[in-house]
Order: C-alpha cells, then sequence, then structure tokens
C-alpha cells in the first residue's frame, strides 16, 4: 500500500502534524483557533505566553490505528507569522512596544521553550 502526501497534513505514523501560522500578538496574549482535523474543525487554546514551535496534542485526531482500536494524535503546531507590508503608523507603535518590552528578552543560549 502505497500513502499519498497531502498538502495539509504531515504523517507521522499514526500521527498527524499541522503547522499554525498564528500572529505574534495571539501567542503572547492567548487566543483560541479553529484548527482543521481529518474529520473537522477543532478549537484550539493557546495560552498567553505561548512560544513559536510549540506542539500542542491533539489525542484521537490522527490516522485510525489499523485494527481499528483507536487513532494517532494530531501534532498542533504554532509558528509566529511575522506581518509585512506595515503602514507608518503600524511601525512606529510596533517600535513604543518593542521599547516597552526590551528588557523581557532572554539572552542568547538561554532555553526559551519550557
Amino acid at each position: 500500500m502505497e500513502v499519498k502526501d497531502d498538502d495539509v497534513f504531515e504523517r507521522h505514523g499514526d500521527d498527524i502534524l499541522l503547522d499554525v501560522p498564528v500572529s505574534p500578538l495571539d501567542l503572547a496574549l492567548g487566543t483560541r483557533l479553529a484548527v482543521p482535523t481529518l474529520d473537522a474543525k477543532v478549537s484550539l487554546k493557546i495560552p498567553p505566553g505561548t512560544q513559536s514551535h510549540k506542539i500542542f496534542r491533539l489525542r484521537g485526531k490522527g490516522i485510525p490505528h489499523l485494527n481499528g482500536a483507536g487513532a494517532g494524535d494530531q501534532l498542533v503546531r504554532v509558528i509566529a507569522w511575522t506581518p509585512t507590508n506595515l503602514t507608518k503608523g503600524q511601525i512606529e507603535r510596533l517600535r513604543e512596544l518593542q521599547a516597552e518590552l526590551s528588557g523581557q528578552v532572554p539572552e542568547p543560549g538561554k532555553h526559551i521553550y519550557d
């Protein structure tokens, strides 16, 4: 049997991986996302302070097991999406926010994904 590649999901055994672009503000403030699965869309809560490339597990939303008992999991990796074509006003407001938050950036080499 040959498995055809999918444009949305990446298969890892019975698990599937989905990359979801999320704005840095939604990662910082937290949000809810409508995430596609193999069956339907589900709501996924992203807690405040989530780092880019964090993986969330949706149990039982992956590929059904061959023996019919259960299914793999769906892994959802949130990836920070950087906006383009900002206006001058938006750039100025982001620079002001950046100046306020500059002391919170981890030092190089520190593990930030815990």
